[in-house]
């Protein structure tokens, strides 16, 4: 980069590597600190190279990511796949804010003519049933890849649509791989905190979950919104919602991303701090068809 300071290329790479790591929990960064540089770098790329694709894809995740600037992701995404490049990131934001599930797959398919064996594109296809709460979708898009390719948040996904699919025994096995791979990064001790809560070992749940605690209790990069799930499995509600309201002012977490997901719409849909949480993400109007169903546990929250 200091030989070449229009290759602009490298500096978004870099932003991408800024921001990535702190969003799964690995960076040494809190999230406002690495999406302000990772900011800076597109910022500098672009003033590189006006109008590159490359940087508009870079400036529209970011805004998806890091800023929650809903309506600038989706015209930058939208804009790159408009002029033939389609990204996995355009298919996150169909799929995460707008629930357009379908859409979110045609963007998948377009990127898999090109590299049909691209596992990171197959994986997404998975996630994005997962999301929607197609368990049995998920897993048997997951299957198809192979468990041997999969990285292990790809391991952690498939883990947990095996677990509500009712496959616990598989569910562990694949669990018990992401934990090796990912040296037990703190993302996969929360799925085994829901895999022991849902073969009844309660105990054990909560004795790990304190742990997990114990251990992010100084730590500024792992996204606390994350540490919900693991309250949802041990029914602390409560616990729960706190984690997601502290999630919502840290910003930068996938997890509050993935609010309207399946999984937290079923276990949260009858509080009505859960809907309070999804108004103030101020996230684009729902599908029809997705939409009455939500309207439906908005309302029985209201009457909570």
């Amino acid at each position: 980069m200091r030989l070449d300071p229009g290759f602009v290329s490298a500096y978004l790479k870099l932003g991408e590597l800024t921001w990535r790591p702190t969003v799964w929990g690995q960076g040494s960064l809190s999230a406002e600190q690495a999406f302000v540089q990772s900011s800076a770098l597109i910022a500098t790329a672009e003033r590189q190279s006006p109008g590159n694709l490359e940087v508009i894809a870079a400036r529209g995740m970011n805004a998806l990511v890091g800023s929650w600037d809903w309506p600038k992701a989706f015209r930058d995404l939208n804009q790159v796949r408009m002029q033939g490049q389609p990204t996995v990131g355009l298919a996150w934001y169909l799929s995460l804010i707008e629930g357009r599930y379908n859409e979110a797959i045609d963007v998948l398919d377009e990127l898999l003519v090109e590299d049909p064996q691209n596992v990171t594109l197959l994986a997404t296809k998975a996630r994005v049933a997962r999301f929607e709460g197609n368990w049995a979708e998920a897993t048997a898009l997951f299957e198809a890849i192979g468990e041997a390719t999969l990285e292990w948040p790809h391991l952690l996904d498939y883990s947990d649509a095996l677990l509500r699919s009712g496959r616990q025994a598989d569910a562990r096995k694949i669990l018990d791989r992401a934990l090796e791979e990912s040296e037990s990064h703190p993302a996969v001790l929360i799925q085994s905190v829901i895999a022991l809560a849902a073969s009844g070992k309660t105990t054990d749940a909560a004795a790990a979950m304190r742990e997990i605690e114990r251990v992010l209790a100084e730590s500024e990069a792992f996204p606390t919104a994350k540490l919900g799930l693991g309250y949802i499995a041990l029914g602390a509600i409560d616990d729960a919602v706190m984690a997601l309201e502290t999630g919502f002012d840290e910003k930068g977490s996938w997890s509050m991303l993935e609010l309207r997901s399946a999984v937290l719409l079923n276990a949260l849909g009858d509080d009505p701090r859960y809907w309070s949480l999804v108004d103030s993400m101020q996230f684009p109007e729902l599908p029809v068809y997705h939409r009455h169903h939500q309207q439906e546990q908005r309302m029985r929250a209201r009457n909570y």
